[in-house]
């Protein structure tokens, strides 16, 4: 298996942090990322609560924040666990949001996050974890089904639609 470790960012994380979002950025990524897309420095985006507060106001929930690293330190992504689910949450986004820097795509790195946001998820009381991906989104799709995800229904998010799994913990 693929060896990951979901690491709290640090200010010695800005450098190879703001590299990933400008990787992330070209490749037309649509977050993933606690919103660190949307922040124009590190230094914003370190603030989740302020920044989750003004972005999603009445929407906002507890969430932590962790970068996916090699055991080099390598940044490879970030995961998002929510620690409960406000109306949007559970129709659309769910539990887990989480991003694979493209260089770093198809070496099972998803499979690890997701894997190690279980046992976060679990150890904060969380009994079953809600995955949600965007129809079409293939792997996305094989990572949750390969961390135990059972399809519930798709819902249209706009034009989108998306898939809602639930993975018992």
């Amino acid at each position: 298996m693929t060896t990951i470790t979901l690491t709290l960012p640090q200010h010695d994380h800005e450098g190879q942090v703001m590299a990933a979002r400008e990787s992330l950025l070209a490749d037309g990524a649509d977050d993933g990322t606690a919103g660190l897309l949307g922040c124009a420095t590190y230094r914003d985006w370190l603030d989740f609560e302020g920044h989750g507060r003004r972005d999603y106001g009445d929407g906002y929930v507890p969430s932590t924040t962790w970068l996916a690293t090699l055991p080099d330190g390598t940044v490879v992504g970030f995961l998002d666990l929510r620690h409960e689910l406000s109306d949007y949450l559970l129709r659309v986004g769910g539990h887990i949001g989480y991003s694979v820097l493209p260089t770093y795509r198809r070496r099972g790195y998803a499979k690890a996050m997701l894997a190690a946001a279980k046992d976060e998820a679990r150890a904060i009381g969380i009994g079953r974890l809600l995955v949600t991906c965007h129809d079409g989104n293939v792997g996305s799709e094989r990572t949750i089904l390969d961390n135990g995800g059972q399809l519930e229904n798709t819902v249209k998010d706009g034009d989108e639609t998306v898939k809602r799994f639930w993975i018992d913990l």
